[in-house]
């Protein structure tokens, strides 16, 4: 079996991550509490097992008289900052246009 038609015996991850095409997953969540985002933050850990990245966005309700606003969450971890994923989803999309 070649190295590129089935996981032959090895690790899933590692054999996820050698075949094309990328996969990149992009989260988007309203977090209400230090609680949704701890666990909004385990979930994108565990995704990012068996994807090549994730990247995720955070927001949090902001009340202002009668209307909620939002905003951004500012202490996603750098590895999981869905600016930085974007970026290199779009220098690997290049990469793959400039074969």
């Amino acid at each position: 079996m070649s190295e590129t038609s089935g996981a032959g015996g090895g690790d899933i991850t590692t054999w996820l991550r050698s075949i094309e095409p990328m996969i990149y997953f992009f989260i988007g969540v309203r977090i209400v509490n230090q609680s949704d985002f701890d666990r909004a933050m385990r979930w994108a850990s565990t995704a990012e097992q068996v994807v090549d990245a994730v990247g995720v966005f955070c927001f949090e309700p902001v009340a202002e008289d009668r209307f909620t606003t939002y905003r951004k969450r500012t202490d996603v971890p750098p590895s999981l900052q869905i600016e930085r994923v974007l970026y290199k989803a779009c220098t690997d999309l290049q990469a793959l246009a400039d074969r």
